[in-house]
Parts: structure tokens; C-alpha cells; sequence
């Protein structure tokens, strides 16, 4: 959405525990802006101007098309979430590609209010590998 002071990424997700938006903008971080406003006024008056969009799952991921559905669908947060679960730290998992943790902390918050590094798309590409390959084994990639 183009607002008075730049471009925003905006959104509007309804799920069964109900609506969620998200702005870009200074106010936006929990959708409480003008922005997500106005997009949802948008949608109201033509829903058809809009489309649906089917969250990809990892184990959906069949040809290249897919793996950029499912990066747009799953946070850094929940990827590193997952590693951890297997035994890689966010530390680590940092180490390992070559990323300090500060980098790696800014590019996981700037992500949850919508700015977005150009790091992202690999950083979580590195964390599904990594879940695929060394996740197999609990502590390996410590």
C-alpha cells in the first residue's frame, strides 16, 4: 500500500481464532493503523480485487515454485523455533552460515514488522536445510 511517507507491506489474515493485521509502518506492528484500515474497507467493497492465498507446507514442496510459497508462509521465528527444538541454537545455526547473532536477531525481528532484509529468503532456506539434514540427529550441528 502506498501511504503519505513511502510504500507499506500490509496484511489481513482471518483464521479460525479470528482477524490479524500487520502494518510496516510505525503504528502498524499490530495492525491498530490506517493502513490495515483502508485495506480492509478495500476488500469489503470488491472482494473479487483480492485472492486467496493457500499456505504452502514444507512437506507440500514439489517443484521449484513451491519452495518460495512456503519461505512466504512460514516466519525465521518458527523456522529457528523448530531448529531449537532439535537441538540447534540460534547461536549455532548463526555460526554455521557464516551470520553473527545480532544480524540473525535483526533480521528475525525486522521480519515480525513487515521491513524485510534481503538476507531473508536464504537465512530461511539454511534453516530448512538444516531441519532436513542435520536435525535428524539431536545436537549434531552444535
Amino acid at each position: 500500500m502506498v501511504g503519505n511517507h513511502g510504500t507499506y507491506t500490509v496484511s489481513i489474515q482471518v483464521d479460525p481464532q479470528g482477524v490479524t493485521s500487520a502494518c510496516s509502518c510505525y503504528i502498524g506492528k499490530h495492525g491498530y493503523c490506517h493502513h490495515c484500515e483502508a485495506l480492509a474497507i478495500t476488500f469489503l467493497a470488491d472482494p473479487s480485487a483480492f485472492k486467496s492465498v493457500k499456505l504452502t507446507q514444507v512437506k507440500d514442496v514439489r517443484q521449484l515454485t513451491d519452495v518460495r510459497a512456503y519461505l512466504d508462509n512460514v516466519t525465521l521465528d518458527t523456522l529457528l523455533t523448530q531448529l531449537k527444538a532439535k537441538g540447534i541454537t540460534q547461536k549455532a545455526f548463526a555460526e554455521q552460515i557464516g551470520m553473527n547473532t545480532r544480524h540473525l536477531a535483526a533480521i528475525k525481528s525486522s521480519e515480525l514488522r513487515n521491513h524485510f532484509f534481503n538476507e531473508l529468503g536464504v537465512t530461511k532456506l539454511a534453516c530448512v536445510w538444516m531441519l532436513e539434514h542435520l536435525g535428524k540427529t539431536k545436537g549434531k550441528a552444535q
